[in-house]
């Protein structure tokens, strides 16, 4: 017998202090959970849970990618939002901040925080993703997708006493696809240019400065593109049944393919590049399998699992020292994932799964702050949930 984690209720929050090894001895997928005494230092320090008022379809933690606080938003946490609610689709900016003044850290966890709601913008349809970009360090940028196949940029712009907040739509990049939504977006970590994908099955690359589209759209899949990444100035990857690998210098050249991704029909429904190995790759799929590749030059994963119950909606690597992951997914479940001696299946000492959270309901997003140390995640009921690891 195992012990449960905690699942989170509407008004529920809580500090958890235990992390269960949810691998199984097969990278197959069966779910066998057992108690786990991780090594001091690695339980997550406390789960907190703040409601807002629509279904949030992402969260996204404002931070540079290069791992520099952009000036001005050091205190408190900042965050946005996208929503997939009828009939008035927003973006929003948080903050995350001490609920009071005097609070401080115990020895059960820090200090509680509250969720402010700084300024909202009204979104031309459903947002179906969302990133923030950095063209200048102190005037971050937020780029969305939309259910109307178009992608926006939202200037945004606070103070530390958390009045003037503004969230401004910039700029509009309208007709982007030829029917259906926009489904995916990504930018380099400079944030000059932008890349997205549709239900079309198109790949379209922009100038983030100017309403000028890069080249003309690659016809990538036959399916809808749910991923589409940078992978460095000139390859993009996308997901959909498959993965692949475009060269942009060549957008005619025909795409590295790779293989077996879609053992058991599934599509593909997130995908990650590791923020300090851009050759390392983390996709996953439809029916709760996580693979993990490395792009140089090898066309086939080096790890496969399937810890989760349903699909995986997003995925995220945890930079710094060590191989570590982060998903969640329609079982409501954050999964911590481990690999001490690296991304393999060779049934010796291979990558663990840890659930961090269990929720009553699915996560659609995951967004890792490396200067928090902290996860946020998005509820399909419009919660917002932050575990910070100890």
């Amino acid at each position: 017998m195992f012990t449960p984690a905690t699942t989170l209720s509407a008004t529920h929050s809580s500090n958890q202090e235990h992390w269960m090894d949810t691998s199984s001895s097969s990278s197959t997928g069966s779910h066998h959970p057992y108690p786990y005494q991780p090594q001091r230092g690695q339980i997550p320090r406390s789960i907190s849970r703040h409601q807002t008022a629509g279904r949030q379809r992402a969260a996204r933690w404002l931070y540079s990618r290069s791992g520099a606080v952009p000036l001005g938003y050091h205190l408190p946490a900042l965050l946005a939002t996208g929503s997939h609610a009828s009939p008035r689709p927003r973006v929003a900016l948080y903050t995350l901040q001490s609920a009071s003044k005097t609070a401080s850290a115990t020895a059960s966890g820090p200090a509680a925080e509250e969720l402010r709601l700084l300024t909202s913008a009204p979104h031309t349809g459903h947002v179906t993703q969302l990133r923030w970009l950095h063209v200048h360090e102190d005037s971050p940028l937020l780029v969305t997708a939309s259910s109307r196949g178009q992608y926006a940029l939202y200037s945004a712009s606070s103070d530390s006493a958390d009045e003037g907040a503004q969230l401004r739509e910039a700029r509009v990049y309208k007709a982007a696809h030829r029917h259906g939504a926009a489904t995916a977006v990504d930018a380099l970590l400079d944030g000059s240019q932008l890349c997205g994908g549709g239900e079309d099955g198109a790949l379209v690359t922009f100038d983030s400065s100017r309403d000028l589209a890069l080249s003309a759209p690659i016809q990538a899949h036959s399916q809808t593109i749910r991923c589409a990444l940078f992978l460095g100035r000139d390859r993009v990857a996308t997901a959909a049944a498959s993965v692949r690998v475009w060269d942009l210098r060549a957008p005619s050249a025909a795409p590295t393919v790779l293989k077996d991704v879609d053992r058991n029909g599934a599509l593909v429904s997130a995908a990650a590049i590791h923020p300090d190995r851009p050759h390392q790759l983390a996709t996953a799929s439809s029916d709760g399998t996580l693979l993990v590749w490395d792009l140089r030059g090898r066309q086939y994963p080096v790890f496969r699992s399937r810890q989760h119950r349903a699909a995986i909606w997003d995925v995220a690597f945890v930079p710094g020292a060590g191989d570590r992951l982060l998903s969640c997914g329609e079982d409501g479940r954050l999964l911590f994932w481990e690999a001490t001696t690296g991304w393999r299946n060779d049934g010796i000492d291979e990558p663990k799964a840890y659930e961090l959270v269990q929720n009553h309901l699915p996560l659609r997003s995951l967004d890792y702050h490396s200067q928090r140390n902290s996860v946020l995640l998005a509820s399909d009921d419009g919660a917002l949930i932050t575990t910070t690891l100890s």
